[in-house]
């Protein structure tokens, strides 16, 4: 099995000018010292969610989940290389690795994005997103730097490594990971089990393997890509080529080398060893800078509403504190409208408490078990309330099993982590009423604009009367009544009737409630027979499908028939002809050909003369139009068996091949077939034809 290696390769920023001389001096002045001398760089590496110039593109928490690779594998830091040279000493060591989050707020919120964030989510369904994600050219614009990076702080302790680096000899970097698994983003076959890869080329664009003529009109092609799991990281180079453009390496302390400290890096033993300017000298340590003083913070107007707002629920945290997150929470406002405000129908009160819980719980995970816990219980309840039916309470609460949210595309989930699953209409109310009550990390506005957006697309009204708490109740708007289809509208204004008329606010007159009852009921009904009527029409469609496939593989099959039956007949005509000695070996020749080809070849040499002569050694009882059975002799009076024209005779000769072949139910076939075409006479019996003898003898 071929081993893949994945490398990317980074640019090295070159220091200034005085920062080479400097180095310099200090180089000159302690070439014989007998301290570590070393420079210390950070590396901006390998980029997430974004396409390199190796055609890969990485996903971001398998990338994050597989940095700890770098400091802790097999106990010891990876090591630090040039030109990916194992076999020569390393250069450095890396000290320290971390994963820099850098999602776009805009993106943040995408469905196809959360996929990619998500550690619960299988790979194939990552490899569709990146796919949707691809086509939607959201990933191949200029300016887009991703959705995360690897951070990496090293040591290099190489002099010549070191003097290359500062005067840009050595200006990229390359790291290299294996995978376990890797998949073909146009066939979604793992490339790590084969030694040729699959049979398509990174970087270029192909149907899609199920794609249909429509499909190649529209020209839905798909880019190929190798999207490898997880990140086992095995070293960085530093190389001269670079596949990531928008990466950087920045050397510490303005390009001076420093003095590193023997073995692995402590920071808890000595907190200024990764942070403080050391030279080629040993006493040469700054003092720490003083922390600046915290600033006051001045609000507009409109941040003033805001802060006024955070501080009513949050009364116990410091002013400076809320100051800076009602700037926060102000800044995310575009064009008058905090994010998804108007999608989720949301108030600037409610959009903007929604937003401080976003901020306070940002970096958390989801706990999806947990959402999903939360949803069974709002499930119950809306059973309890009769808001569902027994039924749809079970298909809803049966989706929620750890097993079928699994089974769920990714598309589903309206809620980081796969969390808030919207499959269904239950599903939609389930997480309306609980999103208000969810003190989770994640953007509560966005969650709600999806949940919106599903609603809209499974066609559920999200005008219902809920049962709800004072606290909690919050009045239909306009915008919800839009939403409502015609008769469910009817239905609402029937219930809102009979609401009122039982608090005594509308005149019990009213006959309308009732007209619309019997109304909505005899179109459940017309709903219930127009179903039957479907699918008795699928059943029928079903037959006809089978029946269809069914006559589909009876013409094939009568083709395959023909196929052999003019073999054996242009092969009858050639050893009658005299080119070949047997029907065996002029099949064989025949079949390797152009069939219609060889009938014009061989019809048009034949000699009926020379072939009744072979047949009946120039004695033929009927030389018109047909020929005496060779291969059988007179009854015991003397009688003549039957005679076979020249297409029974041929027939004849593929009846006998089959019965040498053993092949004698297709034989007997083949007889009944003939007989009913009028090729064989009534008198002719199944004995008579096979006692032919075969061409050629």
């Amino acid at each position: 099995m071929k081993d893949y290696i994945f490398s990317d390769y980074f640019k090295v920023n070159k220091p200034a000018e005085k920062d080479i001389a400097d180095w310099e001096a200090s180089r000159k002045e302690f070439s014989d010292s007998s301290v570590k001398k070393g420079l210390r760089v950070t590396l901006e590496a390998t980029h997430s969610g974004m396409i390199n110039k190796n055609n890969r593109l990485y996903v971001p928490i398998l990338m994050k989940e597989g940095v700890k690779t770098w400091t802790t594998k097999r106990n010891k830091p990876a090591k630090i290389l040039k030109h990916h040279d194992a076999l020569s000493d390393p250069i450095g060591v890396v000290r320290d690795a971390k994963y820099i989050d850098t999602v776009p707020p805009e993106t943040k919120d995408d469905p196809d994005v959360q996929i990619l964030l998500d550690k619960s989510a299988e790979l194939e369904d990552q490899v569709e997103a990146i796919n949707r994600l691809v086509k939607s050219g959201k990933v191949n614009k200029p300016d887009w730097r991703g959705l995360g990076y690897t951070q990496l702080q090293a040591d290099i302790y190489d002099e010549d490594a070191i003097e290359k680096i500062l005067d840009g000899r050595l200006d990229s970097v390359s790291t290299s990971f294996r995978p376990k698994r890797a998949i073909c983003t146009v066939c979604k076959q793992d490339v790590m089990q084969t030694f040729f890869g699959c049979g398509h080329t990174p970087g270029q664009l192909y149907d899609p393997p199920d794609a249909d003529e429509e499909d190649r009109k529209k020209n839905n092609k798909i880019f190929c890509m190798w999207i490898p799991d997880e990140h086992n990281n095995q070293e960085c180079s530093f190389v001269t080529f670079d596949a990531d453009p928008i990466t950087s390496v920045t050397v510490e302390e303005d390009g001076v080398p420093v003095e590193l400290p023997d073995g692995l890096c402590d920071c808890e033993a000595d907190d200024t060893c990764c942070s403080y300017k050391m030279t080629f000298s040993d006493s040469a340590k700054p003092k720490k800078p003083a922390e600046p003083k915290p600033e006051t913070i001045t609000l507009s107007e409109d941040e003033q509403k805001v802060f006024d707002i955070v501080k009513e629920y949050r009364p116990e945290a410091k002013e400076e504190d809320l100051k800076a997150l009602a700037k926060k929470i102000f800044a995310l406002r575009k064009d008058g409208k905090y994010p998804d405000q108007e999608k989720a129908e949301l108030d600037d009160k409610t959009a903007i408490l929604y937003a401080l819980e976003d901020i306070e719980t940002e970096g958390q995970e989801v706990d999806g078990e947990a959402v999903a816990e939360d949803m069974k219980t709002e499930l119950k309840k809306m059973l309890e309330e009769k808001l569902i039916t027994q039924e749809e309470y079970d298909e809803a609460d049966a989706k929620l099993s750890t097993k079928a949210r699994k089974k769920l595309s990714g598309s589903t989930f309206c809620g980081p982590n796969r969390s808030f699953p919207v499959p269904d209409c239950a599903h939609v109310v389930a997480a309306r009423r609980l999103i208000g009550r969810y003190k989770g990390p994640g953007n509560k506005s966005s969650i709600l604009a999806c949940v919106a957006r599903k609603a809209k697309a499974l066609g559920c009204p999200s005008g219902k009367p809920k049962k709800k708490d004072k606290e909690d109740y919050v009045l239909p708007s306009c915008a919800d009544l839009d939403l409502i289809e015609n008769q469910d509208l009817k239905a609402f204004y029937g219930l809102v009737e009979t609401k009122m008329k039982e608090r005594e606010l509308l005149d019990s007159s009213c006959e309308s409630c009732a007209e619309l009852t019997d109304k909505l009921d005899k179109e459940e009904a017309n709903h219930a027979k127009t179903q039957t009527v479907i699918d008795v029409l699928r059943d029928e469609l079903r037959f006809h499908q089978k029946d269809y496939e069914q006559q589909v593989d009876e013409y094939i099959k009568l083709g395959s028939d023909l196929e052999a039956m003019k073999i054996t007949y242009l092969g009858t005509l050639a050893v009658l002809s005299g080119k070949y000695k047997n029907l065996d070996e002029a099949e064989e020749a025949i079949r390797g050909d152009n069939l219609d080809e060889q009938w014009t070849v061989i019809t048009s040499d034949f000699d009926i003369e020379k072939a009744r002569g072979r047949l009946n050694d120039g004695m033929a009882r009927n030389p018109n139009d047909t020929v005496d059975n060779p291969g059988v002799g007179t009854d015991g009076d003397n009688t003549q068996k039957p005679q076979l024209s020249v297409q029974g005779y041929v027939a004849a000769q593929r009846i006998v091949g089959l019965l040498k072949k053993k092949k004698e139910p297709e034989a007997h076939q083949l007889f009944d077939k003939m007989k009913s075409l009028k090729v064989f006479s009534e008198e002719t019996t199944f004995e008579d034809v096979s006692a032919v003898k075969p061409a050629g003898i």
